[in-house]
């Protein structure tokens, strides 16, 4: 008898097992989630602490200001969150950091069609370690600025985290601000300075061609942008090229702000905005964004006037400004990739196509030659990543058009060094 009952027992443990590992299948199935490249590496968040009941407001490290409601949040069961609340909230606007999320580029469910972005907006809540959500009716304001002008074919996105894909949303506005022009390069002035923000260095000036400099003793000049493209501390290249011509362009009298270029006989240029170092620099919070605009001098119909923009969102999550690349915009290529490991040409790794110039990420088969979708890029990194953290990438420094299918080789070369942080993975990019 005591043997029969044991194997009732066990015939009710194996039941329990097999229907908990089905239920355990059925929701992982049903929750899907975002897997990363790398299990440690990620682009970091930055962290605020609110009160529930009282709301509160805070800007970000790249000016964007984000404004809560009192009484926003809710937890799972429906409860209206009063205690504090830990905001973690972050931007990505490049593709090397969308990258790095996991967050798919794709809007289609084949994969082919692509968003560009000009920045994805992340925003979390939680309570002890819990996450809580924004209750009905309440928006999150959030008052950011492109660092470039978004035309009409500009949207928001939000990303589903269900069915993993973009979800387009009307919850955006546009605010003018006074802007002006200098040849085919449109600047803005808005206010924030901040004494650690400036970077100061020494640069020759024959103060007879620039008069105005000549109340300016011991001259030194200081980064006046907001913009990583013209940053000179996110471009650390610019200090290894041998420039042969240096270019100061006056662009505000008044505030002595000058656009400095820099080039050589290779073709290669650098744009980046400066004004003479003076103390006030640090009274008067005054800064300058600068966004590239076509070569003409007049703005098409099809542009905004401004690259101010108030977003109201009803959900926390990831937001993507960005716009649908259209299939007439690529080009088909007949893409080989080549790995300096033998290992990864049989390895199950995807591949990654990180287009830097327009901001979107692609995956690709890593195995086999196989048509590639590209739009022409002048920036585009091909890349890989091992079980080990360590990455393969190779970087084409231009794809052109042409009137039949491409062909393009790419040579992924291994990197010696296992992903270690954030900075870490830009480092190795930038070699």
């Amino acid at each position: 008898m005591k043997k029969v009952v044991r194997n009732w027992y066990l015939l009710l443990l194996l039941a329990f097992l097999g229907w908990a590992g089905v239920f355990y299948y059925l929701v992982k199935k049903e929750t899907p989630v975002v897997i990363a490249p790398f299990e440690k590496v990620n682009v970091p968040y930055e962290t605020f602490e609110i009160f529930g009941e009282e709301g509160g407001e805070f800007i970000s490290q790249r000016g964007t200001k984000i404004v809560i409601p009192a009484k926003a949040f809710i937890d799972k069961s429906g409860e209206v969150i009063n205690e504090r609340v830990l905001i973690k909230y972050r931007q990505l606007d490049n593709a090397a950091d969308i990258f790095l999320s996991g967050l798919p580029m794709n809007y289609d469910s084949t994969g082919e069609r692509l968003l560009e972005t000009a920045e994805v907006i992340e925003i979390k809540a939680f309570v002890r370690n819990q996450p809580v959500f924004l209750s009905s009716g309440s928006k999150i304001d959030l008052k950011y600025t492109a660092p470039t002008p978004l035309t009409s074919d500009y949207g928001v996105y939000h990303f589903d985290t269900l069915n993993l894909v973009w979800q387009y949303s009307d919850a955006y506005s546009a605010e003018k601000l006074p802007a002006f022009e200098v040849g085919n390069q449109k600047y803005l002035s808005k206010v924030r300075l901040r004494k650690e923000d400036l970077f100061l260095f020494d640069l020759e000036i024959d103060q007879n061609d620039y008069p105005e400099l000549n109340e300016f003793k011991d001259l030194k000049w200081a980064y006046i942008g907001n913009n990583d493209k013209i940053d000179p501390r996110k471009n650390s290249w610019a200090f290894k090229v041998l420039w042969t011509k240096t270019q100061l362009k006056l662009i505000d009298k008044k505030n002595k702000v000058y656009q400095l270029v820099l080039s050589n006989n290779e073709g290669r240029s650098f744009k980046t905005l400066i004004t003479p170092f003076r103390e006030e620099l640090l009274q008067s919070r005054e800064e300058y964004i600068v966004a590239e605009k076509g070569r003409s001098s007049k703005a098409s119909k099809s542009e905004e006037t401004s690259i101010n923009y108030q977003l109201s969102i009803n959900q926390t999550g990831a937001w993507n400004i960005a716009r649908k690349r259209l299939k007439e915009e690529e080009q088909v290529f007949l893409s080989t990739l080549k790995f300096s490991n033998p290992s990864q040409r049989i390895s199950d790794n995807d591949v990654y196509l990180l287009d830097m110039k327009f901001n979107t990420v692609r995956k690709i088969s890593g195995k086999t030659a196989q048509k590639v979708y590209l739009k022409p890029s002048s920036e585009l990194i091909v890349i890989s990543v091992d079980d080990d953290n360590q990455i393969s990438f190779d970087k084409v420094s231009e794809v052109k058009s042409g009137p039949v299918t491409g062909v393009l080789e790419f040579y992924l070369m291994q990197c010696e060094e296992t992903i270690k942080s954030y900075n870490h993975f830009h480092k190795l990019l930038t070699m």
